[in-house]
């Protein structure tokens, strides 16, 4: 009885009411938390295809001088590169936008509209469901005329992995 008349009491209620203030603030911070913890792993996955779509593309406008301006030969030696094949797919489309070579070993006749920009999307496989962060790129000459493009595309199902247990 002491307990519920001290509760009701002035300081009773300003204990509550403070220690209320002081609750709803720690879960807004931890809620900011796991939002910005999620935009930096996404942000970590962005820069890594960015990256190996940068040393890609490199490495074309300068083989393909070598090879003639042979589009075919150049995206097959592209992909053999040292480039991380265990977590990505990549793909090289011609001009016309239908594939030319893949580190998947097959062509499965997917046709990808050309870009003159860097490109980041994300996007469910259709055939799996599986979520995926695909980066398609410009493939040039030296002279900066596009010859095609590649893609990158890498499995988030790690990524949401790592959101989930910041979550929890």
């Amino acid at each position: 009885m002491r307990i519920a008349m001290k509760m009701n009491s002035i300081t009773g209620r300003w204990i509550t009411n403070i220690l209320s203030i002081i609750i709803i603030a720690l879960v807004i911070v931890e809620v900011a938390v796991i939002a910005l913890s999620g935009n930096s792993i996404d942000s970590s996955v962005d820069n890594y295809l960015q990256s190996q779509g940068s040393l890609i593309q490199k490495y074309f406008s300068e083989y393909i001088k070598e090879n003639n301006y042979d589009f075919g030969i150049t995206a097959k030696d592209v992909l053999s590169i040292a480039v991380d094949y265990e977590n990505l797919k990549v793909q090289i489309f011609a001009t016309d936008g239908h594939m030319v070579a893949s580190t998947a070993g097959y062509y499965s006749g997917e046709e990808v509209y050309l870009t003159s920009v860097p490109v980041i999307d994300r996007i469910r496989d259709i055939a799996t469901g599986e979520s995926l962060v695909v980066y398609t790129a410009p493939l040039e000459d030296g002279l900066g005329n596009i010859l095609g493009s590649v893609r990158l595309a890498s499995s988030l199902t790690q990524v949401n992995v790592q959101k989930a247990v910041f979550m929890a």
